[in-house]
Formats: structure tokens, C-alpha cells, sequence
């Protein structure tokens, strides 16, 4: 019937989203797979943003609640703990890298 489960954790595990991007439409920019195991599933943040991500955006959500919604993360279920991957506009690959020092909770 459906797609075949790609994450190594369950549908669900708790996840970080924005109000932006589950209530307001915004494009999912910006998949963080943090080196805790966390992931986020976050907007842009530009200095142009009429409102930038704020911790009273977030929203914890099942993991299966965003794969539902965006099938396209499928592709970042194999993202490595300390890295995301972003982009640009709906349907543009996807760039992956290291997350920058300045990320890491130490």
C-alpha cells in the first residue's frame, strides 16, 4: 500500500518542526539530524523573513507525521547524526553537509 519506512528510528519518535512549515505552508528548508539523534524539520531563516525561527515556533511531532506530509525526506532518512541538508525550492535536490561547530550543544 504505502512507501517502505526508511528511518533507522520509529514512526513514532518525537521530532522538531516549525508552525511555519506544519501550519503555515512555509518549505521545508532545512533537515538537521543533530548529533543527540534529534532531528529537525525546519524552515529558512533569512534577515529579509518577515519572521524569523523563534522556540515558540517550535512544534514536536511524530516522526511518521512528517514523513506523511513530506514524502520527500525519505531521501534524508540515511542524513548521519551531526549533519543536515538544505534547500532552495520544492522539489531541488537536496544539499547535505556537516553542521557547523557553532550547532553543537557542547
Amino acid at each position: 500500500m504505502g512507501r517502505r519506512w526508511r528511518f533507522a528510528e520509529p514512526g513514532t519518535t518525537g521530532v522538531y518542526s516549525t508552525r511555519q512549515v506544519l501550519d503555515e505552508g512555509a518549505l521545508l528548508a532545512i533537515v538537521a539530524h543533530d548529533t543527540d539523534g534529534d532531528w529537525q524539520f525546519l524552515h529558512e531563516e533569512s534577515d529579509d523573513a518577515p519572521e524569523a525561527r523563534d522556540e515558540d515556533d517550535l512544534v514536536l511531532v511524530h516522526l511518521q507525521e512528517i514523513d506523511d506530509r513530506f514524502p520527500e525526506v525519505a531521501e534524508l532518512a540515511d542524513l548521519p547524526r551531526g549533519w543536515y541538508a538544505w534547500r532552495e525550492e520544492q522539489g531541488q535536490a537536496w544539499v547535505r553537509e556537516p553542521q557547523p561547530a557553532e550547532w553543537s550543544s557542547g
